[in-house]
């Protein structure tokens, strides 16, 4: 149903995760409530579905302790390329993250 004057809006999560069985439970709860999910694995696989995302991810739900690229690394790349956007330093149609909100 649609009310005049209002807008719906749906908000994309990234859920971040090496444990399946969580990543699964997650997901299936954020879906319930309404959100739209992405997901990934590791921090490595995070980064590629950001890259090659269509829609914009507005938050990004991670594991710290995971193998190879971990959240907190995750997490110093993407604010540290974000920073790096809003100081006009590199494009943002080349950032991986480009369509992550921080």
């Amino acid at each position: 149903m649609n009310t005049p004057g209002f807008q719906v809006v749906t908000i994309t999560v990234l859920v971040v995760d090496d444990d399946a069985d969580v990543r699964r439970i997650i997901v299936r709860e954020l879906e319930q409530a309404g959100f739209r999910v992405l997901t990934a694995a590791n921090g490595d696989d995070a980064l590629a579905v950001l890259a090659r995302s269509e829609v914009e991810v507005q938050l990004v739900l991670c594991d710290l302790l995971m193998p190879g690229v971990d959240g907190y690394q995750l997490a110093a790349r993407l604010e540290n390329e974000a920073m790096l956007r809003r100081r006009g330093m590199i494009d943002p149609a080349q950032a991986i993250s480009h369509h992550f909100l921080i």
